[in-house]
């Protein structure tokens, strides 16, 4: 059984995300996971780091590259959002739209938590 798990980051929580990757894998070690992280702005060398982290615990992860113009019309409404938040807080919105269509459920998790126990009773 395979878990799926979405992360929406932006390059400057790359180090985050790496501890709370770290904290699954390792508070979990006899389960299976694909990994869907949603990020517009990742550098290659952090893409990189966090990709090492993946093959080290011989998990799954998948890229997925968000539409910014879809989200920039929610944004863009001064009357509606203030400035304060990063328009990566926006992708869950459309996560839906973005995730592989063969899914039928994901765990979203905030990119800078750490996992302390065992996800398969949250999954089932």
């Amino acid at each position: 059984m395979k878990i799926h798990i979405l992360l929406t980051i932006t390059d400057s929580y790359a180090a985050y995300c790496a501890v709370t990757l770290v904290s699954i894998f390792e508070n979990n070690k006899d389960s299976c996971f694909c990994v869907h992280i949603i990020c517009a702005d990742l550098t290659e060398g952090n893409k990189g780091r966090l990709e090492r982290i993946f093959q080290r615990y011989e998990q799954e992860v998948d890229w997925i590259h968000p539409d910014i113009q879809k989200i920039q019309a929610i944004v863009d409404k001064e009357d509606r959002m203030p400035r304060k938040h990063n328009i990566s807080v926006f992708y869950r919105l459309f996560a839906a739209e973005w995730l592989p269509q063969n899914i039928n459920r994901v765990i979203f998790m905030d990119c800078d938590l750490i996992v302390t126990g065992d996800l398969n009773s949250l999954w089932k």
